[in-house]
């Protein structure tokens, strides 16, 4: 029967005042902790009431279509954060009606961290460490190599390319992906300077001014045997003696060398040491 103007009362008949327009989502199941929760895999379908894409607090949520069955009380990881795996929601009852199946918080799968802001190879050992970052290899897991590091804990900006101290002994190298590409240790370096290298230890001891600055590992003004030598004060770069090389260390001002040493190899470690007569 067609609907007159203006509408009648039994115009409203079969109305159901109760019907919610429901939005699916995906979903983990539920998890009893957080930290399970961002373990688990997302490989369900569930249903919200909320006006957006994803639940938020505050939404109800249900594992069918019909509304009828609403989610029990847990941790779960949603299809929001399917890319890089951020976080989740936490659902419990209600605190005013004690109805089920209700958004009340939101979880991050993101670790903080101390950090300092990016730094320059030669720099990041002394930069200080007073940032908070966030990478995800997983609640209260260190950071690791193939983390991915973020600004913030909600995933949206990685750290840009370069060198972050990240404690008193240790730093990471980011990548241009945003991922941490190694994590290395600060080293206590001492400079000294160094002549020109030669096979040959009859070259060392006659040589008559430096030539730069090495920087070694030990805890004398010269390198010994079992230090290692670098080229650079941050440390990353051992000097490569190759199949054999000699180089003879000098004091400050115009003077002869003290003695030399001898690297074999690319590690930079010092296999021999000797002194000039």
């Amino acid at each position: 029967m067609p609907i007159a103007y203006p509408y009648k009362f039994s115009d409203w008949y079969g109305y159901d005042k109760d019907c919610v327009v429901l939005t699916s989502y995906t979903s983990s199941g539920t998890n009893v902790t957080a930290v399970s929760g961002c373990q688990d895999t997302i490989d369900q379908t569930y249903y919200h009431d909320g006006s957006g894409t994803w639940p938020v607090i505050g939404d109800r949520c249900f594992s069918d279509a019909a509304a009828t069955t609403p989610l029990s009380q847990g941790f779960y990881k949603t299809g929001e954060f399917t890319s890089t795996s951020l976080g989740g929601i936490y659902i419990t009852n209600n605190l005013v009606t004690g109805d089920p199946g209700y958004v009340f918080s939101t979880f991050s799968c993101l670790q903080s961290y101390s950090s300092s802001v990016n730094s320059t190879s030669s720099n990041v050992c002394s930069a200080t460490i007073n940032q908070t970052y966030y990478h995800n290899g997983g609640i209260a897991a260190s950071i690791a190599v193939g983390d991915t590091v973020y600004t913030s804990n909600t995933g949206i900006t990685k750290l840009s390319t370069g060198y972050y101290r990240i404690s008193s002994s240790q730093y990471i190298i980011v990548n241009s992906s945003g991922a941490v590409s190694s994590i290395n240790n600060c080293v206590s370096l001492t400079a000294f300077l160094h002549g020109n290298p030669s096979a040959f230890a009859a070259d060392m001891c006659n040589q008559l001014s430096s030539q730069g600055t090495y920087y070694h590992d030990g805890s004398g003004t010269y390198p010994v045997t079992g230090d290692i030598v670098y080229v650079d004060s941050a440390g990353n770069t051992p000097l490569n003696g190759g199949t054999g090389m000699n180089w003879p260390y000098f004091p400050s001002g115009p003077q002869p060398p003290d003695g030399w040493f001898r690297i074999t190899g690319s590690t930079g470690t010092v296999q021999s040491q000797t002194n000039c007569p």
